[in-house]
């Protein structure tokens, strides 16, 4: 809580502040002083954060009261409360106020916004002046860089760019803030801090805190990988001097727009949020937002529980048939990732596979998706029933070097022939358009594997970028082919797709078929092949094997 003394001699005055600073919950608490002399004790007393001063107070003699209480200000955050007027607004700032309020122009938006502006100003100043390290700390932002770092984000977020998240560290040594720490100490935090951030990110010294300003997330999630990074890093005592000290550290984190819009908001707010995890014991982070908070823990929790999955034996494959439109027979399989965790249970592909991609996990167990795929396709053809499997493959597993050779060694460790394998990208690889995918894309053709493009209609890609890279088949995402062919909408974009594709040579499967309507109208377009709970849901391999010596299947 903020504790702000307002010197005017207007309780009207006053009862307005007061409203527009506790406005929709603000962390602020207005006392009031009538007089000149009573906000020269205020003062003395040292019992307030914010001293706000009217101009009028005193008779007019509020501006002297300024300049009386300049030689101090160096310990306090004081501001004038004025009517509209250049010369008074200069001087005033000349004479030791931090900010001036003009009465109106004043909103409840702008009077806390203006509040946490000065507050923040004057604590990283303060905290500078105390720490008067003699080695210089590495890459550290001043308070007016990580101003204008955080309002650049802010400023490209709003144009859609980037997520923009303020993550506040909190480091305490015996209940003691770094200001008062070793200058060694306090330079080998700031280092181990530093090697949890990326190159983009900012660190800055603010108010005691570290603060890392954090581009490029999603809902948060960049920032809580950060802020767990830097728990593990500050969980180790930091030695000095031939001894170790054992540091208590508190993360907290607000995003845009979720926990404000301003720059002095996400401070405020991942400030805040530090507060909280320091309240909760200290080692631990907290979002400023509740929501983020419970997402945030959610992906925390299952990119630890990912760690050792494939060692443990916890995923599996499940198959979805791809049925020939033409013929009513089975043309080929999808190959999907589960996860079964002993704690979690079953996780949804929905909550994991985005988390997997975001890591170098995904590397690994795309590996083992590929490997787990090509051993079941030799079982199948040993038991001369050969199935074409499709495995999806990731953008971050595309830009590995050497993806080719590693499907080239795997189908020969496995004893299967290329043909009875496939690779499903995704649009997102395509807007890359560079050489080297599309190299990468023939030579696995050139291999005898078949390449498709999963989900399309969902990204951003075109038939226009199809057209500059070697394909085989393209998939139509769901969302086109749910109400077919009532929705007028979906039946106009899938047949237009199955049109162009067709005159590029294309196969084209239906993705999400449920219904026979829905497929009765894709057969009339010429569509390939259909997959979806029509046919089947996805399965195991077993099952798979059942499924397809049952007559009455369809």
């Amino acid at each position: 809580m903020v504790r702000v003394l307002f010197g005017d001699e207007s309780r009207g005055d006053y009862l307005l502040t007061e409203a527009f600073l506790t406005v929709d919950g603000a962390s602020f608490h207005v006392d009031w002083e009538q007089s000149c002399e009573g906000v020269r004790a205020a003062v003395a007393r040292a019992e307030h954060d914010v001293y706000l001063v009217s101009a009028s107070i005193g008779g007019g003699r509020g501006m002297a009261l300024v300049r009386e209480l300049a030689p101090i200000t160096k310990g306090i955050v004081l501001l004038v409360l004025a009517k509209a007027d250049t010369e008074l607004e200069v001087a005033a700032v000349r004479d030791g106020a931090a900010d001036v309020l003009v009465y109106s122009e004043m909103t409840p938006n702008a009077a806390v916004r203006t509040l946490r502006k000065a507050l923040a100003r004057h604590r990283a100043a303060r905290v500078h002046a105390q720490i008067a390290s003699p080695e210089p700390l590495p890459d550290i932002a001043s308070p007016a860089l990580l101003y204008g770092r955080i309002e650049g984000a802010l400023a490209r977020s709003r144009l859609g760019r980037a997520g923009v998240a303020v993550v506040t560290v909190r480091l305490e040594r015996e209940h003691s803030p770094p200001s008062s720490w070793p200058p060694a100490m306090l330079l080998a935090a700031v280092e181990r801090v530093r090697s949890c951030v990326r190159e983009v990110d900012t660190v800055g010294l603010l108010v005691g805190d570290l603060v890392i300003v954090v581009e490029d997330q999603d809902n948060g999630s960049q920032a809580a990988r950060i802020a767990d990074r830097v728990l593990d890093a500050m969980g180790q005592p930091i030695a000095v001097r031939g001894s170790t000290v054992a540091v208590t550290t508190s993360v907290g984190v607000a995003a845009y727009p979720e926990d404000g819009e301003t720059v002095a908001d996400l401070l405020h707010g991942s400030g805040l949020a530090a507060g909280s995890a320091r309240d909760a014991g200290g080692n631990t982070f907290r979002f400023r937002s509740s929501p983020l908070n419970q997402q945030a823990v959610r992906r925390l929790l299952l990119q630890r529980a990912l760690d050792g999955a494939i060692a443990r034996g916890e995923f599996s494959l499940q198959y979805q048939p791809q049925v020939d439109l033409r013929s009513g027979l089975l043309l080929g399989v999808e190959a999907l990732l589960r996860w079964n965790h002993p704690d979690l249970g079953a996780v949804s592909p929905v909550e994991f596979v985005p988390v997997l991609e975001a890591s170098d996990r995904i590397n690994d167990v795309g590996e083992w998706v590929l490997r787990a795929a090509c051993e079941q396709g030799q079982r199948w053809l040993s038991r001369g029933v050969p199935v074409r499997i499709g495995v999806n493959v990731s953008a971050r597993q595309f830009r590995k070097r050497g993806l080719t050779e590693l499907v080239r060694q795997t189908l020969e460790d496995c004893a299967l022939p290329p043909v009875w394998i496939g690779l499903e990208l995704t649009e997102t690889l395509l807007l890359e358009s560079s050489d080297e995918i599309r190299e990468a894309i023939a030579s696995l053709r050139r291999l005898g594997v078949k390449i498709s493009l999963d989900d399309f209609g969902m990204g951003y890609a075109s038939l226009t970028y199809i057209k500059r890279f070697p394909m085989d088949a393209l998939k139509i995402d769901r969302e086109f082919v749910r109400g077919l062919p009532l929705d007028i909408e979906n039946a106009a974009i899938t047949s237009a797709i199955v049109a162009l594709a067709q005159s590029l040579g294309l196969q084209v499967v239906a993705e999400g078929v449920e219904n026979e309507a829905e497929e009765e109208f894709l057969r009339s377009l010429g569509c390939t092949a259909v997959q979806g709970f029509l046919h089947a849901k996805p399965m195991t391999a077993t099952d798979l094997d059942i499924w397809r010596h049952v007559p009455e299947r369809r």
